[in-house]
């Protein structure tokens, strides 16, 4: 596996936080029958692998450092910026 920088890191995040909430949106907006909102289920699910995946590599590489935020902060602005984003 390649090793990727903080920033990077951060960044995927942050955009993969973004994507998700953008779908759970279109989920809650749209009356999708049942097979295309089972195909964004299944999208939600693999976005949330793929930031379990960025997530455990993003703790290991900040470990105690004050330089970049928390995971947790990083989704929290990626969700934060998506509802801003489809809500206005």
């Amino acid at each position: 596996m390649s090793e990727f920088t903080l920033q990077a890191l951060n960044i995927a995040l942050g955009s993969i936080a973004f994507e998700r909430e953008a779908l759970l949106l279109r989920i809650e907006a749209v009356s999708a029958d049942v097979q295309d909102q089972e195909l964004l289920s299944e999208q939600v699910l693999l976005i949330e692998q793929a930031l379990g995946e960025f997530r455990d590599a993003y703790k290991a590489l900040r470990g105690d450092s004050n330089g970049y935020p928390a995971y947790e902060t990083v989704v929290a602005e990626g969700i934060r910026s998506a509802q801003e984003f489809f809500k206005r």
